[in-house]
């Protein structure tokens, strides 16, 4: 299966560049047979893709903060009538409304979530969701993860051609 293939070589290939020859410990390393398992053994699908980057970067000290602000703690400002957050991926996270500004970038609370859900090991949560959220969970993983890369994913190409030659997802 061309799909799994692309998932075992993506997750291997983050591992590789954000572990950088330290020593993988003992959580990166179950999680990542964990991963290995749900796309070679269970079938599963990019949810299972997302869980791992939330776990990877949660082990090396790089996950954003989801659900306060990133600065000071404080409770993120919702904007009710866009059911948005402001979102900062260089400075870790969601702001308040002391440290966000107009030109803050902004995540979708439903992304948010889902993203929060999936970090505590609910990967049904993804799959049920509607495909923006997906996709927004997606960009906002691979945000974070392309940020600490040393180097492009050659995995994320492989990604991009792969959708345009089968017209199917993208992990």
């Amino acid at each position: 299966d061309i799909h799994r293939f692309a998932y075992v070589a993506y997750l291997c290939e983050i591992t590789e560049q954000l572990v950088l020859g330290q020593g993988v410990e003992r959580g990166i390393y179950e999680a990542l047979v964990r991963s290995l398992d749900g796309v070679v053994g269970a079938g599963q699908g990019p949810e299972v893709l997302r869980r791992y980057e939330l776990e990877l970067l949660g082990h090396l000290g790089l996950l954003p903060t989801l659900g306060a602000c990133c600065v000071c703690g404080a409770a993120p400002a919702h904007n009710p009538a866009a059911f948005t957050v402001p979102y900062d991926v260089v400075r870790g996270g969601v702001l308040c409304g002391a440290h966000a500004d107009a030109g803050t970038p902004t995540v979708d609370t439903a992304v948010l979530e889902a993203a929060r859900m999936l970090q505590g090991g609910a990967v049904e949560a993804l799959v049920a969701a509607p495909a923006s959220v997906r996709r927004g969970v997606r960009d906002l993983c691979l945000h974070v993860v392309r940020k600490n890369l040393h180097r492009p994913l050659r995995s994320a190409e492989f990604f991009r051609q792969l959708a345009q030659d089968t017209g199917t997802r993208e992990g």
